[in-house]
């Protein structure tokens, strides 16, 4: 457990830790959502300022968060009297958002018009979950329990067949075309579609996930949930089994995302903690316990790339420079032979090393767990591993860097 809990005293209150900076109060708004298409062309939805009650709005930047353009609620119609509380970017054109009232706003011109979609004839309640598979295939959950799915681009919704109603749905996630999963208020937490979203069922052995969570389907069995109490959870068979994993910090986690094994999840007091292992172990990046500010949302545009937004208009960026591909142990001649492999590999250090490899399936479970201590060199005996994609990463008790590669099991 030492190498679990090296980072657990990290709480720096200043403008830059580790491999995140902060632009504080960059925007002088309450910012619940934060999509992007690259590390350039970025967006962010919330409010005309510093409140929950305020008017929303959607703000757009081109230059990686140096300037904002802002889109006020009042030049869109109808106008809306309240925050802005998900966006999410197709591509270069199309973008959609989503408000406190029933309405889904649409942009085919790079966030520079804004037009509703039918959604709001139809909805009864604040949109608050929303995945869009492409630019014509959306799916959004709305307060009152319901799901709709659109396949024209928001021209047309379609009721799905989602039980029980009067459920809030939270979030959305369909890690495939056909696999989508729903985060929904206690008792029933958490339901699951294997058709696209058309029809849904309770997954009864869900943890309890509360309402001030987040979820994250890494793929189709591989499911993430953290909770507004500390908690996170993690499912590797498509939610039938969950596990509970140790959180480094305790605070009101309100998103995580992941992008393969590398994941991070945010909340209040600036928490921004890391897997590295598909959710099997945390570190924590950031935290500031004499702070206030809450951390709403993350997206990760790259396994070394990634924006988050807070509750007072702070922007976070993750600074490629220090990130995973150039950190100092990644220079030091890690390598892994043979690869592909059919049995047996071996770990090579350039230099006596001490600290925790890990071997995960392509799925995120757990394969192997060793501990070495001052080695040069460890073969690992896979044999009974099934032939797939394999992720091996390294913990270094000395500079507490963690590296990651891909490997192959061939068959025998």
């Amino acid at each position: 457990m030492k190498y679990f809990y090296l980072l657990l005293t990290l709480l720096i209150a200043t403008h830059s830790f580790g491999q995140w900076n902060k632009l504080p109060q960059v925007l002088n708004s309450t910012l619940y959502d934060m999509d992007a298409l690259n590390e350039n062309d970025l967006y962010a939805v919330g409010t005309a300022r510093v409140s929950n009650n305020a008017n929303g709005m959607i703000f757009h930047s081109k230059d990686g968060g140096a300037s904002w353009d802002t889109v006020y609620h009042t030049n869109l119609s109808p106008p809306s009297q309240l925050p802005m509380l998900k966006v999410e970017v197709i591509d270069t054109n199309i973008v959609y958002a989503t408000s406190f009232i029933p309405f889904l706003y649409k942009s085919v011109d790079g966030g520079g018009n804004w037009d509703t979609t039918k959604l709001h004839n139809q909805v009864g309640g604040v949109i608050d979950a929303m995945c869009f598979m492409d630019a014509d295939t959306g799916i959004v959950g709305s307060f009152g329990g319901e799901i709709f799915k659109t396949t024209d681009g928001g021209l047309n919704w379609n009721r799905m067949n989602f039980s029980p109603a009067s459920t809030p749905v939270f979030d959305i996630d369909c890690p495939t075309n056909t696999t989508c999963y729903a985060r929904t208020s206690m008792p029933f937490k958490l339901m699951k579609s294997i058709d696209g979203g058309d029809t849904w069922a309770s997954l009864p052995t869900a943890p309890n996930t509360f309402l001030g969570g987040g979820m994250d389907a890494i793929n189709k069995d591989t499911l993430i949930l953290v909770t507004s109490d500390a908690l996170i959870f993690r499912s590797v068979d498509g939610g039938m089994v969950w596990d509970t994993i140790p959180s480094p910090v305790f605070a009101d986690f309100r998103d995580v995302q992941f992008i393969d094994n590398v994941g991070y999840a945010v909340g209040t007091k600036e928490t921004i903690i890391k897997s590295v292992d598909y959710g099997a172990t945390w570190t924590v990046e950031n935290m500031d316990t004499s702070s206030r500010e809450r951390i709403n949302s993350i997206h990760m545009i790259s396994s070394t790339a990634a924006v988050a937004c807070s509750d007072l208009g702070s922007i976070y960026q993750l600074d490629i420079v220090n990130s995973l591909d150039d950190s100092p142990f990644e220079k030091e001649a890690f390598s892994i032979f043979p690869n592909p492999f059919s049995d047996q590999l071996t770990i090579d250090f350039s230099t006596p090393k001490s600290g925790l490899i890990t071997v995960y399936d392509i799925q995120g479970k757990l394969i192997r767990q060793i501990e070495i201590n001052h080695q040069k060199s460890i073969s690992i005996d896979l044999s009974q591993v099934p032939a797939n994609l394999l992720t091996v990463s390294f913990l270094d008790a000395d500079t507490d860097v963690v590296s990651t590669k891909r490997i192959v099991r061939t068959g025998n």
